[in-house]
């Protein structure tokens, strides 16, 4: 298998080789670079600093969720004040058994957002190799992220999709290798 830091590179050269045209597949990609950029060279400072969403009363009701619901939810979070958080022990345990549980039904997009968010808010969670193992998988020859069918990458919808999770999933690692030990030594190993 290849490293995170091997797959962020392969993913920057894909995201360097598509060509893009709708206003929101250029922002996309622009947001993809930026982030290959920042793991792979450290010259770009991005930093999110939006104060929405002040704690999850009860974290167990993330399971309840609809999946969009839930993708809303956990996104905002991941864009909030990490210190206005409470119960992150519970919140932890839920997230990684959804993460979990969305990888056992293919389910890439919830996975890398529930990832991104489980770094950024320093969450200590006991699977999160094997999340990120499961993600590293999902990764095609050419560097995009998620499994279409051969030839669908062409379509327009099948680009777009490709486009949205590879940056979800590059986003996911971003946080990691801002957030965490295991980020900053597989940059210097890689």
């Amino acid at each position: 298998m290849q490293s995170l830091f091997e797959s962020i590179k392969k993913a920057d050269e894909w995201l360097k080789n598509v060509s893009v045209i709708k206003g929101e597949e250029v922002a996309l990609k622009k947001l993809g670079l930026i982030l290959t950029d920042e793991i792979i060279n450290s010259t770009y400072d991005f930093k999110i600093t939006l104060d929405h969403y002040q704690h999850i009363q009860e974290p167990i009701s993330l399971v309840f969720m609809e999946r969009k619901e839930l993708l809303n939810l956990v996104r905002e979070v991941a864009l909030s004040n990490i210190e206005a958080l409470k119960n992150k022990k519970k919140l932890a345990k839920v997230m990684n058994a959804l993460a979990v549980s969305y990888a056992n039904v293919g389910d890439l997009e919830v996975v890398a957002v529930l990832l991104r968010t489980v770094a950024r808010l320093d969450l200590n969670i006991d699977y999160t190799s094997d999340i990120i193992d499961y993600l590293l998988d999902q990764q095609q020859p050419d560097g995009y992220f998620g499994l279409l069918p051969e030839g669908l990458i062409e379509k327009k919808e099948a680009f777009s999709a490709a486009l949205r999770l590879t940056v979800e999933v590059i986003w996911a690692f971003y946080e990691i290798f801002l957030n965490s030990e295991e980020g900053r030594e597989e940059k210097e190993i890689g």
